[in-house]
């Protein structure tokens, strides 16, 4: 699996744990629900300071996204 598809499919299980809509984590991370979207899909590349702050958001560490890669 490519890198950007295992890093969207972490966040989409992180955010759907949370019970959160596309909508609720844009507004906490201060990026349209499209490019959360693009992120979930593997269509975007996640930056380390997006890892950094989607982490800071669940209060995760930003490796856990990495877990099972």
């Amino acid at each position: 699996m490519h890198i950007d598809m295992h890093l969207g499919q972490k966040l989409r299980n992180f955010r759907k744990h949370v019970g959160w809509t596309l909508a609720d984590l844009s507004l906490r991370a201060g990026v349209s629900h499209q490019q959360i979207h693009k992120y979930e899909q593997g269509h975007s590349k996640m930056s380390a300071a997006t890892l950094y702050r989607l982490g800071a958001i669940f209060s995760i560490s930003p490796s856990a996204f990495f877990e099972g890669y």
